[in-house]
């Protein structure tokens, strides 16, 4: 039988590596997408745009995740 609800982990902890969105980083980053987005403006993230989609390295959110506090100062 298949769970009816996974914890953050088991969705996240084996990551993809295909790119994440804004709406996919903020829910892997845990935090709201309008802090992610003012982390962007400010500089404070690394992203790519290709057109008009903002979109992130997984590797790169690792990072981020694991230096969260850094991100919020």
């Amino acid at each position: 039988m298949e769970k009816d609800l996974y914890s953050h982990n088991e969705v996240f902890d084996e990551i993809r590596q295909s790119p994440f969105t804004v709406k996919e980083a903020a829910e892997y980053l845990e935090v709201a997408e309008i802090t992610l987005r003012r982390w962007i403006k400010a500089g404070k993230i690394r992203f790519k745009r290709v057109g008009r989609n903002i979109l992130f390295d997984p590797d790169e959110l690792k990072t981020s995740k694991k230096n969260k506090q850094a991100l919020k100062s």
